[in-house]
């Protein structure tokens, strides 16, 4: 009988410095050390060309997920619109071309709607600037700014940097002015709670909140102790340029989840989760393609991910279970399956709400125990040929800032590892634990002491546990182990495939670390 294989993946737990700016090294996770200690265990790279992105560039979760899902390296929208940008070929852009054009035609506002961040996960400076650059050249003199305060993928108290940054390029160039400002609480929601995206798009479109002075706005919510992701979507100014019948949408976001459902009710015929203003002959496009059900144009394409492993799984009849938080759900579904939003043949999900929340730090424990009940119910019923789950408490944790909620979370996902390993070892299942890229083993910069929030490129870790896999180490190998890479994140689905001996397809590339893991 065909063992059972279940993957975990650990969003934001990489392996990091034994110093004090690892939580993982303070809070001594005593299964996790157990597993080391005793099973096969290796190091991958979660980051840079790695996983399709620039070098030294850190991974994140959706980068992270389509990689280990399609079993080959999967260049991601960043590097590929960087590379426009460098080419010529981005002010050539159709999508873009059509945009200015038709505000030229109608003699109406370009509305630029995305995040404003230090990193490259949803969004680039460099492609915002480049944009505002295209409008210029291309005579557009009518263009206004809706932007997304980031706070967890930067600093938490850094737009006001950004935003200056952008007048400057405004100022310099004579275009351009911001219209609007929205925290990615708001503005970014993935577990549809639409009276949040409700009040950006109120925003966007003339109604909500006004200020008149947005460097004492962002101020006011400093002062109360908040930071960029909770700061309530206002216009600048009552003159502000709102959207408008005949005016034209760019939503420079490249990162699809986040911002989807701001998105939707611009794009979706007979969208219906809050009131919308009918507002006519508005011309859409979308940096990246968002979803089936967005009807617009779209500037740069998703490259296809052809055979992701959860499609072999089913063309080789295997039953398979999905199991996430609403936090990361597209990312065991969407990403995972290359770009697929339908489950295919044989492929269950379950998705468990997460806690709807302000400050996700004032529950650590997120929705662990839930997801770990659900893995070994499974495993009990014996119903699965493969279950893969993710927990988010690591990456959502490490984007809080707060260094004891960390260290709480890593202990109760030790708990949790430990409850699933039993429920394998008891079934003879197989178990994999992995991560997406490095985040909570990094929370001080090791040199200024000074909190850090955002990913960084450190190896991940890559267990493989069950009858047969164990392997004794002490800690001088461990160490060996984990300071080089034995893989790629490419490299878990063909690892997959191998041990339940399915042939891997032509165009994964990526290779079994079955034999090689120590």
């Amino acid at each position: 009988m065909q063992r059972t294989v279940v993957l975990i993946i650990l969003d934001g737990w990489g392996i990091g410095q034994k110093d004090y700016s690892n939580p993982i090294h303070v809070a001594q996770p005593k299964f996790i050390q157990y597993i080391k200690e005793n099973y096969r265990y290796g190091a991958l790279q979660s980051s840079g060309i790695a996983v399709g992105l620039p070098w030294e560039e850190e991974g994140n979760s959706e980068v992270g997920h389509v990689n280990i899902g399609a079993g080959k390296i999967i260049y991601q929208h960043y590097p590929k619109i960087t590379l426009s940008i460098r080419n010529g070929s981005f002010f050539q852009n159709n999508v873009f071309l059509q945009a200015f054009n038709h505000v030229k035609k109608q003699k109406s506002t370009l509305h630029l709607i995305g995040t404003l961040s230090e990193s490259n996960i949803d969004s680039s400076e460099e492609h915002l600037f480049a944009l505002i650059s295209a409008a210029k050249k291309n005579n557009v003199s009518n263009i206004t700014f809706h932007f997304i305060s980031d706070g967890k993928d930067s600093p938490p108290k850094s737009v006001k940097t950004r935003l200056e940054k952008v007048k400057n390029l405004s100022d310099d160039l004579g275009i351009g002015k911001i219209s609007t400002i929205s925290g990615r609480y708001y503005a970014m929601d993935q577990e549809r709670h639409w009276q949040r995206t409700e009040k950006v798009y109120e925003v966007l479109t003339g109604g909500g909140l006004v200020t008149e002075n947005l460097d004492e706005f962002i101020d006011d919510y400093y002062k109360r102790g908040l930071d960029d992701r909770f700061i309530e979507p206002a216009r600048v100014g009552n003159g502000a340029k709102c959207i408008g019948n005949n005016d034209a949408v760019l939503f420079f976001n490249f990162r699809e989840d986040n911002i989807r459902e701001l998105a939707s009710p611009f794009c979706i015929k007979d969208f219906g989760e809050f009131p919308i203003k009918e507002l006519k002959n508005l011309y859409v496009g979308t940096m990246t393609h968002y979803g089936n059900e967005f009807d617009v144009p779209v500037a740069f394409p998703s490259d296809t991910v052809d055979t992701p492993l959860a499609k072999v799984l089913s063309e080789e009849n295997k039953l398979q279970l999905h199991i996430s938080e609403t936090e990361k759900y597209n990312h065991v579904t969407f990403f995972l399956n290359g770009y697929k939003e339908k489950p295919f043949k044989g492929e269950y999900r379950i998705i468990i709400p997460s806690q709807n929340i302000p400050k996700k730090d004032d529950a650590p424990e997120m929705m662990a125990k839930e997801i770990t009940r659900r893995i070994t119910d499974s495993l009990s019923e014996e119903g699965f040929n493969f279950i893969v789950a993710n927990y988010a408490n690591p990456d959502i944790m490490g984007h809080t800032g707060n260094y004891d909620a960390a260290l709480q979370a890593i202990k109760i996902i030790d708990g949790e590892m430990e409850k699933i390993t039993k429920a394998c070892l008891e079934t003879n299942s197989i178990l994999i634990i992995t991560s997406d890229h490095g985040n909570v083993e990094r929370m001080l910069d090791p040199y200024t002491g000074r909190i850090q929030t955002t990913h960084d490129p450190n190896f991940v870790p890559l267990h493989l546990i069950g009858s047969g896999f164990e392997r004794k180490k002490d800690e001088a190998e461990i160490d060996r182990i984990e300071e080089e890479a034995v893989g790629i994140l490419a490299d878990v689905a063909p690892t997959i495939l191998e041990i339940m001996e399915i042939p891997k397809p032509k165009d994964m590339t990526g290779e079994s670390l079955l034999h090689r893991l120590a």
